[in-house]
């Protein structure tokens, strides 16, 4: 079995501020599953009162740039440390947790990928690349916060590459919210990450969404029927698939109920 490394490294500070700039845009208050803007301010308070949603992008990321530029510059032997220090913690984990949720997702991994790379830097939510199997971190959350992130985000790449290799006709797109694929990914994290062997490895509850224990289809909250069918599964394929048509055939209920 091949298993990847996971490499940690600095953020480009350009990456930082067009997704920062991307969150504070007015065009992605579509996506209302997580409060965006409320999660900048909080890392970044300083920004409050300085966007509008009469500015432009371009006007956005000058205020934005400012304000990371000068956060990062001012951390950067922090930020130096804790790329050292989480290189360390993660050649210790990579080997047993990338192996435990390959077995997991019954999974060959493609040895043509040999990295995954985790970004340190100013990031109020945890963006990913699933294709180039990317993500992004603020580099001063705590361990706990940065495990379960960083296993978050990981799972999501078992998941893509499951699905592609399950169903060869799909597209990167898929994966994109509000596409039913989007959902599934975010709400799996639950059953998979909880699974004893990864618990053991990072001994933290692994949680999808909060919205996703609270509102209910048919009756039965969306959580509670993903872990029916994945405690009933006979196979993670099944389960995937189970799970794709159950979300397929609700996707407007749950993205009216759910962001």
């Amino acid at each position: 079995m091949f298993i990847p490394k996971i490499i940690v490294k600095k953020s480009d500070i350009s990456h930082n501020v067009n997704f920062i700039t991307e969150l504070l845009a007015p065009d992605n208050e579509n996506n209302t599953s997580l409060p965006f803007k409320d999660r900048v301010y909080g890392l970044l308070p300083e920004l409050k009162g300085r966007i509008t949603d009469s500015m432009t992008k371009e006007q956005i990321y000058s205020e934005v740039e400012n304000i990371v530029k000068e956060r990062l510059l001012a951390n950067t032997k922090e930020i130096d440390d804790r790329v050292k220090y989480l290189q360390k913690v993660f050649d210790k984990l990579s080997i047993p947790l990338l192996s435990s949720l390959l077995d997991i997702f019954n999974l060959q991994w493609d040895d043509s990928q040999s990295e995954i790379i985790c970004y340190l830097g100013c990031y109020p939510v945890f963006p990913r690349d699933i294709v180039n199997k990317e993500f992004w971190i603020n580099y001063n959350t705590i361990d706990e916060r940065i495990l379960k992130g960083a296993v978050h985000e990981i799972d999501h790449f078992m998941v893509y590459e499951k699905w592609k290799s399950m169903h060869t006709d799909s597209k990167d797109a898929d994966h994109n919210y509000p596409n039913p694929l989007w959902f599934l990914e975010e709400i799996i994290v639950d059953p998979t990450l909880n699974e004893s062997t990864i618990t053991d490895l990072i001994p933290y509850k692994h949680r999808a969404y909060e919205q996703f224990y609270h509102e209910t289809v048919a009756d039965i909250t969306i959580i509670d029927k993903i872990k029916y069918l994945y405690n009933t599964k006979e196979s993670i394929e099944g389960f995937l698939d189970n799970t794709y048509e159950f979300i397929k055939n609700n996707i407007k209920e749950i993205t009216e109920k759910c962001g």
